[in-house]
């Protein structure tokens, strides 16, 4: 059989030769560090041999379970969900005692945080397997004045007593405390590299006293010379890229099939999701080897979910995130998408206290609103069963609840397969726990729904895969598996380094003083990896990864740099399937064949084609678009006055920013759907101070009448009249009445109004001292005019200015309200070139100047609300505060000049229907724009174009 497994393989490992010893003695059992890769082996053997026993191939928690007893053999080992509600019960404890100022525990937990004890309870429960092995160091090292005790090691001895006699009064076991003679049940054991295990120090010992053990390490075959390589990339995606394009070659070249090779993937967090990805893209199947909590799922966040809606009083963003989940089969689909659009139509937000009474914000609606019949009873019945759940006292309780949930709300036929085992495993956790509730009465727990919650977040779950492929396993599982090819991306000295740290919750000082072991495992790995590739060991790394800058791990010996992206298309690798299409693409003209196709570039082609055939029409599959220029036109046009093109300084600011992003909201009119509630738009609140501020001033318009100064008390504070109070509240009432929505957007404002009059208040006295003397003559004032631009081009302006104001001297003022921040200067006046990005002064100017009665405007400025303060635009203010002048080259004709070049620009654009990228877009402005997800474009990000 030696000769039969060496001839299959191309390369011989020592794994194999030990095999071949002991395969025929039916008694032998291999035990290896995962269950991965005594599966694959298993796998291996059985493409030689017929048959061979499933339980002859072991993992090495499978073989401590089995080979490794309690010395007392009635007793049961303890399950980790047990532990952890014992842990949960000790710090219950813990916080009681605190109060009576007897804590159990004083410096692992606190006084301060004594009531967190959801936060500690698995941070306890983890110390539990280590307890004994530290009270073993702990002793040894105190006997040896190594080492003195101190409020932690008390802590520690109290846990370990505890935790002691809670296993001796419920006859249980913890198998890392255990310390047995090796248990002889007839078999043998072949317990193959155990030093990469993390915990194989504490049976080492009696392994290697037991005379049916055989160890096989990995220093038993040392090659001579060992020099691994990695290879280096600039960055991950053109690492990951380059290795689908490898994988590809390794198949097409017949040297082995998808399912000979395994990646290790040493940060699945970061690389996992990039991974598979890259491997569809390819068309090479995968078969992804790692799971995550039950609580991660779809399917499993709904008991989460189910928490975060009363913890957060059911709030529109909980609720929406319960209802929109979709592994959940809602038995009326129809009711939870009204009752959705009645929460965004009624801002029910969020609840609140009044007068400390809890006011639901979604039942006070409703109240006010009775037609709502169907939403109300969704509502109602959703908010009984969560409540039911998440107050339940006991686990029966909540498996009760549940059912009575699934039932009252779910369509319990239309689960998904995965949805359905998801939720089934759930239910089986908490089926154990209602066991372990059951059996061991004095435990006490307070937040049974809270503890379910962890306990699924926890456990892990690999849904069962069909499909068969490339193995994705995360690093160090599969290290002693056998394959023709182990990938290892991401190689870096950060994630392939693997330090063993014995009792690593101890301080470092006092790990040294007890002489405990730091083992680095690194190279072990590495070597494995090496030795159990029977082709090929393929290591890379990459200079710029996912998630910043690394360095190859320092065993390596780099083979080669790579650089990430190529100055041609032709310097691309040959080999991969995109850019040879892209390179047919651009060359069909000089008969440049396209070689391959993956599966998706075929797809695409071939539905194409179906299409195409089947088209009643006699035209042609590919059309053309040439007349696409006049059809925006059109649409253009519809925006404008007959043939003359509207303009507004708000349309040349969108404009200007991105005039891709002008076309899809003023031409296309694109709007995203809004799924959120809100209290108020967004422009309320500078809507709602620009309105008071036009009713208050309006009587000084009206009336003629000149602004007066505020009054001065005796304390030197500016105070308005009595009766320019009395009126100013009179406006805020007015006003915000007006935008009082729905009822929590009622309530806030009225709660706000104090200080709308509060902030308006300061801003008249500093207004009316400023401006005394000053007459206003319009408000909110609406205006239009013809112009012709610099190249005698058609266009009519228009705008509406806040507030215009008239001195005794007769010099015009026009100013332009801000709610808070002003714009800067050198936005508002031109740069060095003479371009203006600032367009509202000079387009205000123009259009005042451009009325019947032809007035010189001597002065602008803008004015913040909030702030009480102004930037002068045109004119002289006194001391610093000045503008542009009105006269003169360098003045405002300057800024008049960049302004009209802008238009020029902008009419042109419209009248040849060209909204292309006129200068490079920013990565920030892309990010912030609302339409990011229609539009493709390059933005240059820490100097490289992305």
């Amino acid at each position: 059989m030696r000769q039969k497994i060496l001839n299959h393989n191309q390369k011989s490992s020592y794994t194999e030769s030990i095999l071949h010893q002991f395969l025929s003695d039916l008694d032998v059992i291999f035990v290896f560090p995962t269950s991965f890769s005594s599966n694959l082996w298993m796998e291996k053997v059985l493409e030689i041999l017929p048959a061979v026993a499933k339980e002859r191939f072991i993992a090495w928690d499978v073989f401590k379970s089995n080979a490794i007893r309690s010395q007392q053999q009635n007793r049961q080992s303890i399950p980790s969900v047990l532990r952890k509600l014992f842990a949960t019960d000790l710090i219950e404890r813990n916080k009681e005692m605190v109060a009576l100022n007897t804590p159990l525990l004083s410096s692992l937990i606190t006084e301060n945080y004594a009531s967190e004890v959801s936060s500690f309870a698995n941070w306890i429960s983890s110390l539990f397997p280590s307890l004994s092995s530290w009270k073993k160091n702990f002793e040894k090292a105190v006997k040896e004045k190594s080492i003195s005790s101190d409020g932690i090691d008390d802590d520690l001895l109290v846990l370990y007593n505890e935790y002691k006699k809670f296993l001796d009064d419920n006859n249980l076991f913890d198998p890392a405390w255990e310390t047995p003679p090796f248990k002889d049940t007839g078999f043998k054991y072949v317990v193959l590299y155990p030093e990469i295990l993390t915990d194989y120090c504490e049976y080492k010992e009696i392994l290697k006293s037991a005379p049916q053990v055989t160890i096989i390490s990995l220093d038993q075959e040392k090659e001579s010379v060992f020099q691994p390589e990695c290879t280096m990339y600039s960055n991950s995606r053109t690492e990951l890229r380059e290795m689908a394009v490898f994988i590809r070659n390794l198949v097409e070249q017949k040297k082995c099939n998808y399912t000979d090779i395994v990646i290790s993937v040493p940060d699945m967090d970061n690389w996992g999701a990039y991974i598979m990805r890259e491997l569809e893209l390819f068309c090479i199947p995968a078969v992804l080897h790692t799971g995550k909590g039950l609580g991660e799922y779809g399917a499993g966040r709904f008991f989460s979910q189910i928490q975060q809606c009363v913890q957060q009083g059911f709030s529109f963003d909980s609720l929406k995130e319960l209802l929109l989940n979709r592994h959940l089969p809602w038995k009326d689909k129809e009711a939870v998408d009204l009752l959705l659009q009645y929460g965004i139509d009624n801002c029910c937000l969020c609840s609140y206290t009044e007068n400390e009474k809890n006011i639901d914000i979604w039942e006070k609606t409703f109240n006010a609103d009775p037609k709502s019949y169907r939403e109300q009873a969704l509502y109602q019945e959703i908010k009984k069963n969560c409540n039911a759940l998440c107050k339940a006292n006991s686990f029966k309780n909540i498996q009760s609840a549940y059912f009575q949930f699934k039932q009252a709300l779910f369509d319990e036929t239309n689960f998904s397969v995965e949805a359905d085992s998801i939720l089934g495993q759930c239910i089986s956790e908490l089926a154990i726990l209602i066991d372990i509730e059951e059996n061991y009465a004095d435990l006490t727990i307070k937040e049974h729904f809270a503890f379910f919650i962890s306990t699924v977040l926890e456990k892990e779950y690999v849904p069962q895969e069909l499909k068969v492929g490339v193995s994705v396993v995360p690093y160090k599982l599969a290290a002693t598996a056998p394959a023709y090819c182990h990938i290892i991306p991401g190689g870096s000295q950060g994630e392939l380094s693997a330090m063993f740290k014995q009792l690593n919750f101890l301080s470092q000082s006092k790990r040294q003083n007890m002489h405990l072991l730091d083992v680095d495992f690194s190279s072990a790995f590495i070597e494995l990896y090496h030795r159990h590739s029977y082709g090929i060991v393929r290591f890379t790394c990459s200079e710029k990864n996912f998630t910043g800058y690394s360095v190859p791990h320092s065993y390596f010996i780099v083979k080669e740099e790579k650089k990430g992206r190529p100055e041609s298309l032709e310097q691309c690798n040959s080999e991969d399937l995109f850019v040879q299409e892209l390179l047919a693409l651009k060359k069909y003209n000089e008969d440049f064949p396209l070689k391959k196709l993956a599966y998706w570039q075929k797809a695409g082609f071939n539905q194409w084609y179906e299409i195409a055939s089947k088209s009643i029409c006699n035209e042609k599959p590919i059309q053309d678009f040439s007349d696409s220029a006049s059809i925006i036109k059109n649409k253009v046009q519809d925006i404008n006055e007959g043939n003359k093109i509207m303009v507004s300084q708000v349309a040349l600011n969108d404009y200007f920013i991105c005039p891709r992003r002008w076309f899809f909201k003023r031409i296309l009119k694109l709007q995203e759907p809004s799924t959120g509630a809100k209290l108020m738009q967004d422009a309320w609140v500078g809507t709602i101070y620009h309105d008071i501020i036009n009713l208050y001033l309006s009587r000084y318009k009206d009336a003629k009448k000149v602004l007066e100064p505020p009054e001065i008390n005796s304390l030197g504070q500016k105070y308005l009249s009595l009766e320019n109070q009395h009126f100013l509240k009179e406006a805020v009432n007015q006003v915000i009445s007006k935008y009082s929505a729905s009822l929590l957007t009622k309530e806030l404002l009225n709660a706000q109004n104090k200080a709308f009059y509060s902030v308006l208040h300061s801003f008249f006295c500093f207004f009316t001292e400023w401006l005394k003397g000053y007459t206003v003559v319009a408000l909110e004032k609406e205006l239009f005019s013809e112009k012709k631009t610099k190249t005698g081009k058609d266009c009519i302006l228009f705008g509406r200015l806040d507030c215009v104001l008239v001195s005794a001297d007769e010099q015009v003022l026009i100013l332009d309200f801000k709610t808070n921040s002003l714009p800067s200067k050198k936005e508002c006046f031109p740069d060095d070139n003479g371009v203006v990005s600032n367009f509202q002064m000079p387009m205000y100017v123009t259009l005042w100047e451009n009325q019947t009665v032809k007035e010189s405007v001597s002065k602008a400025a803008f004015v913040s609300i909030q702030k009480s303060e102004f930037i002068p635009i045109i004119g002289d203010f006194g001391g610093r505060k000045k503008g542009l002048n009105r006269d003169g080259a360098e003045g405002f004709e300057k800024l008049l000049e960049g302004f009209e070049a802008r238009l020029d620009e902008y009419v042109t654009a419209l009248e040849t229907a060209n909204f292309e990228q006129l200068t490079q877009i920013s990565f920030q402005t892309c990010q912030d724009c609302s339409w990011k997800t229609l539009c493709r474009t390059t933005y240059t990000v820490s100097g490289e174009k992305v």
